[in-house]
């Protein structure tokens, strides 16, 4: 993918999220107003998200990006800009 590809999506990403965490997203949201209809009561998107525990603390951060670079070498590291 040409680095320019990339910064449109990365762009495109930030004005309109896509993936796994916007259908969770979505799914949390009727599942909210299903049970606002059933008779819930202060319940959020929130209250039915999946979320997922910290990585853990005694896994050096670095561990995965050196696991990366020994699959794949000679890969080229682009890093999103904001």
């Amino acid at each position: 993918m040409p680095e320019q590809h990339f910064h449109e999506y990365a762009a495109y990403y930030r004005a309109q999220p896509f993936g796994h965490w916007r259908e969770d997203f979505r799914f949390a949201y009727l599942l909210a107003a299903i049970a606002g209809m059933l008779g819930g009561q202060g319940q959020t998107p929130a209250d039915f998200m999946p979320f997922y525990p910290p990585a853990d603390p005694h896994v050096p951060q670095h561990a995965l990006q050196q696991a990366i670079e020994a699959v794949f070498p000679d890969a080229v590291v682009v890093q999103a800009h904001d």
